[in-house]
């Protein structure tokens, strides 16, 4: 039995816990991050992350998403906040 020949799947949720999401799948993107508010998030000098297609993601407690628009950045519309 490979790793491999497992489903892809990978979670992550809000640092307060109360929301989160699950990817399923191969990330449609994988790219690292630098911008301000990534470096914020991570206390890092970057943040690795993944994208995934919306039919991919299950959203978990959807009911307290936010989402929020950040001008300040070209590459990121939106946040789940």
């Amino acid at each position: 039995n490979s790793i491999f020949s497992e489903p892809l799947r990978i979670e992550g949720k809000c640092k307060c816990g109360q929301t989160g999401w699950v990817g399923e799948g191969a990330s449609a993107i994988n790219f690292t991050c630098h911008c301000s508010i990534c470096r914020k998030a991570s206390g890092e000098p970057y943040l690795p992350a993944a994208g995934f297609k919306p039919g991919q993601v299950k959203w978990i407690n959807p009911d307290r998403i936010r989402y929020a628009n950040y001008p300040i950045s070209l590459m990121i519309n939106n946040f789940v906040i």
